[in-house]
């Protein structure tokens, strides 16, 4: 009997002796876990662009405030400021 192979270790060789309904489930397997990876980027590059924002934000707040130096302007407003756009994902 053989052993299944990972996707990871499948090579052209072991695809030729498939039968053609196993290679539509192989193929279908495939599709869904492509799918799977897609969706998993495309959520990890969102959280990135939310944190870049995020980080943004917060820079330029605390650079305002010490070019500025208005009164009662500090980190702490910069981080709430900041902390805002980040929950809400829109400034202000």
């Amino acid at each position: 009997m053989q052993r299944m192979l990972s996707m990871h270790d499948l090579k052209p060789q072991d695809l030729q002796g498939l039968s053609p309904d196993a290679v539509t489930a192989l193929a279908a397997h495939m599709l869904e876990h492509i799918q799977q990876q897609a969706s998993e980027l495309q959520s990890k590059a969102h959280e990135l662009e939310l944190q870049l924002f995020f980080n943004s934000q917060l820079w330029i707040s605390v650079c305002r405030c010490s070019v500025l130096r208005s009164p009662g302007c500090g980190v702490e407003g910069a981080w709430e400021d900041a902390q805002g756009v980040a929950r809400s994902g829109f400034p202000r």
